[in-house]
């Protein structure tokens, strides 16, 4: 994956664009992994948290001591079988996270989706903040391009709860 995504453009600002430019990441870093992969969660740290954390990889990343900008560390895949949602409401995140995402894939499209519920497999990024922020990335898999996948917070509502719940 590369380096990492501004959190703001100025002080203040939600984490919109920084968790919508991490969640393309993550979808692309998917999409290299093609499809039938088993699902995935991402731990997203700012840049600052990963140099106090990992000097060491913050370096061979190229990042900055930036607060504002969020890089995405894969954890370890979920295993094949267990129930999403189920897992989700059994984690817990570190204090210094400042969010968290996942890459699930489905055999429908999300219940929040503008486009119509058909069998179309989907993958589905969910990014969210400890703050509530939260971005989806939708890719249809007969539309695999970047350029054809639909972003948006409320695109997937039941998995980005589930997220923001870990933070509780």
């Amino acid at each position: 994956m590369s380096n990492s995504s501004d959190l703001t453009a100025a002080p203040g600002l939600s984490g919109s664009a920084s968790l919508t430019r991490v969640a393309m990441e993550i979808d692309e870093f998917a999409a290299d992994r093609g499809w039938d992969e088993p699902a995935q969660l991402f731990a997203l740290f700012t840049n600052a948290q990963m140099h106090e954390t990992s000097p060491q990889l913050a370096s061979q990343l190229g990042l900055d001591h930036s607060e504002t900008s969020l890089t995405p560390v894969a954890q370890e895949e979920i295993p094949l079988g267990t129930e999403l949602h189920q897992f989700l409401g059994s984690i817990s995140w570190p204090g210094n996270a400042a969010g968290c995402a996942v890459v699930v894939e489905q055999d429908e499209v999300p219940s929040g989706a503008p486009v119509q519920p058909s069998d179309k497999q989907v993958r589905v990024i969910a990014a969210v903040l400890r703050d509530g922020s939260r971005e989806v990335v939708l890719r249809l898999r007969e539309k695999d391009t970047a350029s054809e996948a639909l972003t948006g917070p409320g695109l997937a509502p039941e998995l980005t709860d589930a997220l923001v719940a870990a933070f509780a």
